[in-house]
């Protein structure tokens, strides 16, 4: 179950100086921003709301920048999704934290699991959850961190559609529940930049346990792989690619946890969980095109598939589409982010950064 929670950009930066959208204050290294919020997703419809993000240097040689990030978002579905994140880095001391705490309020759609589900409507159902994810890692050198990973959420208010198919199938987690998990990661990170890399290899790979030990109402293990890799071709012109794998095995594994085909990163022209199952295999790769002054052009492709290891059977998705960038800010490399895509029909996805 994934939220969008990344600050997004107005599209008045399109039509005029995005500086005139933020309200900051420098002292020294210290910068702090707040900007309204304003995005389009197929899940989400649009979503308005408003942000602030604080940046400041840990390290004694400002490398890298920390991050704290407070905001909260509205949508036409009737979603609210309020959230503080964290990302600090201290190579002097080697270590990182990644973190998140939030509160949502969200409508999801549900077509039933399996990869060879007919055209039909999808039922929904409306559902609660605060929750917290803390992610310390230790740096072993300047490319390899390891560490722990944290995951806790408290599924309540599920409602779903009277009649429909999550009630007449009684499926596992429709009584809600905690899910909280504790495993391990690892991380190999050569790009040369986080949030636009123009070369560079970015592996993670991270095993999470969820278990009554951790005080979780059901009992499943998961894993995930994420390879990217990045090549400045020719030109100025860059070829990023992703190869993303999701796995889950147990005997209670809640719907909402199972491994979800589509969305804005992954799988673009698919709503995202309209197909879930166990496990997930997608590729994605996009060209990054300079076109004019500040735009970019970005047609992609990506292709994918849910399965189990039950059932052999394999039903390939594909999808494509086109995507126009506008940069926003040179310096740390941040693009309002327009995408058209088609898989199952055509979505269209307005945010900031890329998909990957």
């Amino acid at each position: 179950m994934r939220i969008v929670t990344s600050i997004v950009l107005c599209m008045w930066c399109v039509l005029g100086d995005p500086a005139a959208l933020f309200c900051q204050a420098h002292k020294s290294d210290h910068t702090l921003v707040a900007l309204p919020i304003v995005y389009f997703t197929p899940e989400t419809n649009w979503a308005f709301g408003a942000g602030a993000s604080y940046t400041f240097h840990l390290d004694s040689l400002h490398h890298r920048p920390s991050t704290l990030q407070l905001g909260g978002v509205y949508t036409l579905r009737n979603q609210v999704l309020a959230y503080f994140s964290w990302n600090l880095f201290h190579p002097d001391k080697r270590w990182e934290m990644s973190g998140e705490l939030g509160y949502y309020q969200y409508v999801y759609k549900y077509w039933g699991g399996g990869n060879k589900l007919a055209q039909s409507d999808a039922d929904s159902y409306e559902v609660t959850f605060p929750r917290l994810r803390i992610a310390p890692k230790y740096m072993l050198s300047r490319y390899w961190r390891v560490g722990i990973a944290a995951d806790f959420n408290k599924y309540s208010n599920l409602n779903p559609r009277k009649g429909g198919l999550l009630e007449r199938q009684q499926t596992l987690g429709i009584d809600g529940g905690y899910v909280n998990g504790v495993g391990l990661q690892i991380q190999y990170d050569r790009r040369e930049h986080t949030i636009f890399p123009v070369h560079g290899w970015y592996v993670a790979a991270k095993s999470m346990l969820y278990s009554p030990i951790w005080g979780s109402d059901y009992s499943f293990s998961s894993a995930q792989i994420d390879i990217r890799n990045y090549q400045n071709v020719a030109g100025g012109v860059i070829w990023a690619s992703q190869l993303l794998g999701s796995f889950r095995s147990g005997p209670e594994i809640p719907f909402y946890d199972l491994s979800l085909l589509g969305g804005s990163k992954m799988m673009r022209g698919y709503f995202e969980g309209r197909y879930r199952d166990a496990n997930l295999w997608a590729i994605q790769s996009e060209f990054r095109i300079p076109a004019w002054r500040r735009f970019f052009l970005v047609p992609f492709a990506s292709a994918g598939d849910v399965f189990n290891w039950e059932d052999s059977g394999r039903a390939i998705k594909f999808a494509g589409g086109l995507g126009l960038r506008y940069i926003v800010d040179h310096t740390n490399r941040v693009n309002i982010r327009a995408d058209v895509a088609y898989g199952q029909n055509f979505q269209f996805y307005l945010s900031i950064l890329e998909a990957f």
